[in-house]
């Protein structure tokens, strides 16, 4: 990610969300309900403006399960 998506992810915090940023990836910790936040894939791909997909961890887990 460049320094301005970075910077991105800054104004996109709320009380609700909070980001933590990886290489290639980003942690998103909702405090709520997904329906009560405000951010969405569509969201971050706007922002980033690049393609993305969201994954939950109950399903990574899931996939780790299976190897």
């Amino acid at each position: 990610m460049s320094a301005a998506q970075r910077a991105e992810f800054d104004q996109l915090k709320t009380d609700i969300d909070d980001f933590v940023l990886g290489e290639r990836e980003v942690y998103w910790l909702c405090q709520t309900k997904q329906s009560q936040s405000k951010f969405s894939n569509a969201v971050l791909e706007r922002k980033l403006k690049a393609r993305s997909t969201l994954r939950r961890a109950s399903m990574l887990s899931g996939l780790v399960n299976e190897l």
